[in-house]
């Protein structure tokens, strides 16, 4: 019995040390970080700096050698001769929606079809990911779980790295609604000679058309108070035109960041972030 018990507590103890680490308890009392160099983010440098933070925000950060806090009932942490920096937040991000590209399995970052306002990327964020502790561990504490494919992508969210579920780690539901820009130009790669031929898209006209009709339904469909039945798509794109979502739009011509621009002034939408501008040899 001494004999088989050995290997088996060994294998329990080695398989403990492999889990992810959990996500943090709730903050109860206010913490603060002295003695330590403070990289505000502006430029400004602290040496000797005092960084205060409750219910997981920052509420203070000030030069310990000049100014003087009362830190009474605070849990007080000494990180002399280490750095402090603000978190890293990554935007435009796959994370918790793609583990490993090559398994199907594990990509849950588009669907099928061409116009999906309605598909929202924090469903499918995975916690559980084992990417996330390791750019948390880095200093990326946020991520924007961006969707990709179509026409009209979804809409995507701002997420923590930090918690049991999607429901856990969200910090802004749906914070735009992403669309790619038909482009001007349409590039085809031929794979027997690995050549690239750079060609006017022909397919951009009736692109356009449907996205032109889809706004001007979602447009029409805001103005309804409580419209029933609800039409899932159109309702997803509410915010477009109140300002409280942005329309994210990828594009990287200048002609095709202009058109993209004007369209989306003249249906009415209210805030406009462009996406990729990249500058590019024709």
């Amino acid at each position: 019995m001494k004999k088989l018990l050995i290997p088996i507590l060994t294998l329990v103890a080695l398989t403990s040390y492999g889990q992810n680490p959990a996500p943090a308890k709730p903050q109860t009392k206010t913490i603060a970080l002295t003695g330590g160099t403070v990289h505000v983010g502006t430029g400004q440098v602290i040496p000797n700096g005092i960084v205060l933070f409750s219910n997981g925000v920052i509420t203070n950060v000030v030069d310990g050698t000049i100014v003087r806090l009362n830190l009474t009932d605070v849990d007080v942490i000494d990180v002399s001769g280490k750095h402090v920096y603000p978190g890293i937040i990554s935007p435009v991000s796959t994370v918790g929606l793609q583990e490993i590209g090559a398994v199907r399995a594990t990509v849950d970052m588009r669907e099928i079809g061409i116009l999906n306002p309605n598909i929202r990327s924090l469903i499918a964020y995975n916690t559980d990911s084992e990417i996330i502790p390791t750019i948390r561990n880095n200093g990326v504490l946020f991520s924007q779980a961006v969707p990709q494919g179509g026409t009209i992508s979804g809409s995507s969210s701002v997420m923590m790295s930090d918690g049991w579920n999607w429901e856990d780690a969200v910090l802004k539901k749906d914070d735009g609604i992403w669309l790619t820009w038909p482009a001007y130009l349409a590039r085809d790669f031929n794979f027997e000679d690995f050549t690239t031929v750079v060609r006017k898209n022909e397919r951009r006209g009736p692109a356009i058309d449907a996205l032109r009709a889809t706004f001007a339904d979602a447009k029409a469909y805001s103005a309804l108070t409580n419209p029933t039945p609800m039409n899932l798509k159109l309702e997803s794109m509410r915010g477009l035109f109140t300002g409280k979502q942005n329309l994210y739009i990828r594009a990287d011509y200048g002609k095709d960041i202009m058109e993209a621009v004007t369209f989306a002034k003249s249906v009415g939408v209210q805030k406009v972030v462009i996406v990729g501008a990249k500058k590019r040899i024709v």
